[in-house]
C-alpha cells in the first residue's frame, strides 16, 4: 500500500511540477498501510512521508488519490495595488 501511495504523489508532482501535500485514502487503505507500515503511526517517530493523509469514507474513493491544497501566491505589484496570483488548487474534484 504504501508503494501504491508513494507512486501516486511521484505521478502528481510528475504531472503537475510540484509535490502534492495530500494524498486522498480511504478506511481500508489506512488500516492496510498501518499493518505494513506501522512506522508512519509512532508518535515522535522519524519517518515523514511529506504529504498529508486524509481520509474519506470508501464509496467516495476507491483508489489513492493526491491533490494540493495549499496555493501558493506570488506578488505581482503594480503603483500602489498590490494583486496575488496562482490560488488555483489542483486535485480533488
Amino acid at each position: 500500500m504504501l508503494d501504491y501511495i508513494l507512486s501516486t504523489a511521484q505521478s502528481f508532482e510528475r504531472e503537475h511540477g510540484i509535490a502534492p501535500d495530500v494524498i486522498y485514502i480511504n478506511p481500508m487503505h489506512y488500516e492496510q498501510l498501518t499493518r505494513t507500515a506501522p512506522e508512519l503511526f509512532v508518535p515522535g517517530g522519524k519517518l515523514h512521508l511529506g504529504f498529508r493523509l486524509m481520509i474519506v469514507p470508501a464509496n467516495v474513493l476507491a483508489h489513492p488519490h493526491a491533490s494540493l491544497l495549499t496555493a501558493r501566491y506570488s506578488r505581482v505589484t503594480t503603483g500602489a495595488v498590490t494583486a496575488r496570483g496562482g490560488g488555483d488548487v489542483s486535485g480533488w474534484r
